[in-house]
């Protein structure tokens, strides 16, 4: 099925699927439960970049929808929130974060900007400044940025911009720009370090470390001219590299990469077959995307576990869902197999 986000809260994870309209309960490294759909959205799927969590509320921030969803654990109710109630523009997200009571929401592409969720009272702005100054530095309005784009260090958000040489900084307070020019490097992708930035090129096997005391950068040569890096993810003082296809994963140490993980289990050939992670006990679990196992990187050990989910009840009552939504399921129906089947055998119709 594919998750592309994902978020713990209280033992428990939740996720947007990638492939379909649902929002799922993953149990525990075998079984995903579905919880119920986004009946506002008409995409089918890929709807959300970023899960964030805040008090007893989760808010779903699109990766191609119409709307921020709100889901309350507690009432187990979902509410709809547009930065335009007049305007049926999809809202594209390449990341969002939690600072005070605001989600910032950093766009896909430049022309739509950088949308800011106020919590409290409910209501989307958009903060025209910074799409003004960074179209001033050369940017166009069509600029994409990637899906791990931004950070946050506490006081700076830091985005590359996707192919370009500029790494942004971004301070919320006063709205401050500031940009950096990294060399040759066409960037893609970016994490957080101990005060380091360690970022992934597009179109090259390049890791760039930048130094944010000493504002000064570092590139690091991947294994191989034809590999190309997708995003790292930096745990328990390691800096792990993640390619775009096949399953090895990589380590930057010793004033270079190494290959640290190298699997026959599964296809290599496979794009984007790391998708959004979590960690847990010296652990990385990283969901499904575009394949049905669960990889489980065990940080100690560096063995790659590969899990394969029961999603057997999950998709059926995916479908009794669907069904009931279509009318072919009379409201007061319990979920079982045979509402299912004849639901959707009228679906087909």
């Amino acid at each position: 099925m594919g998750y592309f986000c994902v978020k713990k809260v209280k033992n428990k994870l939740y996720a947007s699927s990638f492939k379909t309209n649902a929002l799922v309960e993953i149990v525990n490294e075998n079984i995903a439960n579905y919880i119920t759909r986004f009946e506002k959205e008409d995409n089918k799927g890929s709807l959300h970049r970023v899960i964030i969590s805040y008090s007893d509320e989760l808010f779903f921030i699109p990766q191609i929808a119409k709307y921020i969803s709100e889901y309350n654990l507690s009432t187990r109710e979902m509410t709809y929130y547009n930065f335009n109630e007049n305007d049926n523009k999809l809202i594209m997200c390449s990341n969002a974060i939690l600072y005070k009571d605001y989600i910032y929401i950093f766009p896909r592409y430049l022309n739509q900007g950088l949308l800011i969720f106020d919590i409290g009272e409910k209501n989307v702005r958009i903060e025209e400044k910074w799409k003004n100054e960074l179209l001033q530095v050369g940017l166009n309005v069509n600029q994409e940025f990637d899906t791990f784009s931004t950070v946050f260090d506490g006081k700076y958000f830091w985005s590359v911009s996707l192919e370009t040489n500029l790494l942004i900084r971004y301070e919320p307070n006063s709205c401050k720009i500031e940009t950096f020019a990294l060399g040759d490097n066409k960037l893609r992708n970016i994490e957080i370090g101990e005060n380091t930035l360690w970022m992934t090129c597009i179109k090259q096997a390049n890791i760039v470390c930048f130094d944010m005391d000493t504002l000064s950068f570092k590139v690091y040569n991947g294994t191989s001219d034809k590999k190309e890096y997708h995003r790292i993810i930096c745990n328990s003082g390691k800096v792990l590299v993640l390619p775009v296809k096949g399953y090895e994963i990589e380590e930057v140490k010793n004033g270079r990469i190494e290959q640290i993980i190298k699997t026959s289990i599964l296809n290599g050939e496979v794009k984007y077959c790391f998708g959004e992670s979590y960690c847990s006990d010296k652990k990385i679990y990283f969901l499904p995307l575009l394949d049905n196992n669960l990889k489980i990187l065990d940080l100690e050990t560096n063995q790659l576990i590969v899990k394969s989910f029961d999603e057997s009840e999950l998709e059926s009552r995916m479908k009794w869902s669907s069904a009931k939504s279509a009318g072919f399921i009379v409201e007061d129906s319990e979920f079982n197999l045979s509402n299912v089947i004849w639901g959707l055998k009228n679906e087909q119709c």
